[in-house]
């Protein structure tokens, strides 16, 4: 960024609008070449200052490289004979653990043998001890069950004989009821029987064995069934013969109505 360079009043009246722009621009161009070649002065030391210092570097680095070299083969030539020492060492101590561990695996081997005998012995002790109390519990089980199922079973014979008792006193009123409702059924159907014989037999047949099975259907499937299909029977041939004499009876009729149409006027 080129700096502002401001010019006097007094300078500028002097010189003039053009000469101190001209002022300007020279000022500006001085300073400008000046930059520049502090710029080049400077890239040109830090050039020969960064040349110096990596030859100097590389000299450094060359001798570490040099020391280094050294002490790893000394240190190799050190680890070399360390290791072989070691090595000797854990050797005999090696073979020193694993004859010590090889005796103490035998005491410990005999040892747990003997734990385990006695082991062995103390829970087949226990295992007899407990056999014989669970032989004694299930004996003890066994006959308090013996002595709860007879008690149930006699307490389910009671039952079933106050339940069968209960169950035979029903079934002898509902036969007492179903024969009585038999009986009125069959009174008032011979009733209208006798009131419609005078009525077509088809109709009447129609009619009279609609109601007989709305009267019949809720005991059709109760103890009093026989009794219901024995005046079903009845009740069938009744109306056959109902039928049979009503049909003589139109014939007489329509014997009747001939002559008196022939008397009736011309």
């Amino acid at each position: 960024m080129t700096p502002l360079i401001t010019v006097p009043n007094i300078l500028r009246e002097r010189l003039g609008e053009e000469g101190a722009s001209a002022l300007v621009d020279m000022l500006n161009q001085l300073q400008g070449d000046w930059k520049n070649d502090v710029l080049a002065f400077t890239e040109e030391k830090f050039e020969r200052r960064l040349s110096e210092e990596l030859a100097q570097l590389r000299t450094e680095i060359a001798q570490a490289f040099a020391h280094l070299r050294e002490e790893i083969a000394h240190l190799e030539k050190t680890f070399s004979a360390e290791s072989s020492r070691a090595e000797v060492t854990l050797s005999d101590r090696i073979a020193q653990t694993e004859v010590t561990l090889r005796k103490e695996m035998a005491q410990l081997e005999k040892g747990l043998r003997e734990e385990m005998a006695q082991l062995e012995k103390g829970l087949r002790e226990e295992m007899a001890q407990l056999e014989k109390g669970l032989r004694e519990e299930m004996a003890q089980l066994e006959k308090g069950l013996r002595e709860d199922m007879a008690q149930l079973e006699k307490s389910l014979r009671e039952d079933m004989a106050r339940l069968e008792k209960s169950l035979r006193e029903e079934i002898s009123r509902v036969e007492v009821t179903l024969s009585d409702r038999i009986a009125q059924t069959e009174v008032t159907l011979r009733k209208e029987m006798a009131q419609l014989e005078k009525e077509p037999a088809a109709r009447t047949w129609l009619r009279l064995e609609k109601g007989l099975r709305e009267e019949m259907a809720p005991a059709r499937e109760g103890p009093a069934r026989g009794q219901m299909a024995r005046l079903e029977k009845s009740l069938r041939e009744d109306s056959e013969s109902l039928a049979a004499r009503e049909g003589p009876a139109r014939g007489h009729g329509s014997a009747r109505e001939e002559p008196a149409r022939g008397h009736g006027p011309a």
